[in-house]
């Protein structure tokens, strides 16, 4: 498996050379330097990390590959300070400093790489326009590296795609953005698939990746199959449950409900049932609403206006016997109200091991002009 050489934390190596030959000076400014960042002072982390990195250049070279690690500290010391533009800045020189160094395919430069696109979620949305060819460069230079590692070492892919798609998932929102996350789920999963197959974590995890996407973009087939496969991994690997599991049937019974397929829906709900405990001093939270529509008489009327409704959920998670505790506004709203209830589902009461009739629930519908 690939695994990173540099930065498995905020704390970078030196080279073993360092240890040998260190001034006192450097030693006790780099000592601050890990005191701060293992304290989570990060203002003074910044501060020393930038004296780390003169005393490092005088004492071994401004090219040299420790100069390139202390400079690399200051560039993850300015993210965590909450100095995007700085820190993209700086990881942009390691990462050029790398390329230089070892080689513009080399690991050291793909990780500064991913620091570098991590920085810049927070970078690019301060102007995104105007940055956002940086951030496209250095995503595209990221993915160039991963793909030319050689084809006979086919898991350092993988495992160079995955970490990327980790990263890439946090960045900022835009349709491009969007469309090159969702291209790299794509290559990530087709390569772990073809490398450590389908019931790998990471597998699992890029899968679940990729359902959320197609939800997002309303392709509901895709989301379906995606969130299906998720479950019964799942259910085949592990004997208990698992947060993707309980996300994914919750996603399944909305994607089901808005396909007009009741029936796939309560599977899920059932399976949540016995899933989540259930809870007699809370209200149970849906698993699928329909918000009310405004009733147009009063939203000529400029009126809002609110509704108590107590019901019963059913052993398959279906409302029933709705029926009218209170209300402001008038009838209007309560047939709304009562109109999107009966189309709401919930996980079932689940009783020593069986599904039963939940009664008397309560909830109360809100109406307001915006």
């Amino acid at each position: 498996m690939f695994k990173c050489l540099l930065v498995p934390s905020l704390l970078l190596s030196l080279s073993t050379n360092v240890a040998l030959a260190q001034t006192p000076t450097f030693q006790d400014v780099y000592a601050q330097y890990n005191q701060a960042v293992s304290s989570e002072e990060h203002q003074s982390a910044v501060v020393y990390a930038k004296q780390a990195l003169e005393l490092g250049k005088e004492r071994y070279g401004v090219n040299s590959e420790n100069a390139i690690n202390l400079e690399y500290n200051l560039g993850l010391a300015y993210s965590a300070n909450k100095q995007p533009e700085l820190a993209f800045e700086t990881l942009a020189n390691v990462a050029d400093a790398y390329a230089a160094l070892k080689d513009e395919h080399s690991v050291e430069r793909f990780q500064a790489l991913l620091d570098q696109i991590a920085t810049a979620d927070h970078y690019t949305t301060m102007n995104f326009n105007r940055k956002r060819e940086k951030y496209r460069f250095v995503i595209n230079a990221a993915i160039d590296i991963a793909d030319n590692i050689n084809e006979n070492d086919k898991q350092a892919k993988a495992s160079m795609y995955y970490l990327l798609s980790k990263i890439l998932i946090k960045g900022p929102v835009s349709s491009h953005h969007f469309r090159h996350v969702f291209r790299t789920l794509e290559k990530t999963e087709e390569l772990l698939l073809a490398t450590v197959g389908e019931k790998d974590s990471r597998t699992v995890e890029v899968q679940f990746l990729l359902a959320k996407y197609n939800s997002a973009k309303n392709r509901t087939q895709s989301a379906i199959k995606y969130y299906e496969t998720v479950i019964t991994v799942i259910d085949d690997e592990l004997e208990t449950s698992h947060p993707y599991e309980l996300a994914s049937r919750a996603a399944l019974v909305e994607l089901y409900e808005r396909s007009g397929k009741s029936e796939q829906a309560t599977e899920h709900c059932i399976a949540i049932g016995h899933m989540t405990p259930w809870n007699d001093d809370m209200e149970p939270t849906p698993l699928y609403r329909t918000p009310p529509s405004y009733p147009m008489s009063k939203a000529r009327q400029r009126k809002d206006g609110w509704v108590v409704l107590a019901f019963d959920i059913d052993q398959a998670g279906f409302v029933k016997n709705i029926k009218k505790l209170d209300e402001d506004g008038g009838s209007a709203f309560v047939d709304k109200a009562i109109e999107a209830l009966e189309h709401w589902r919930y996980a079932p009461k689940i009783v020593d091991g069986q599904a039963v009739m939940a009664k008397n629930m309560k909830v109360q519908l809100d109406f307001k002009i915006q």
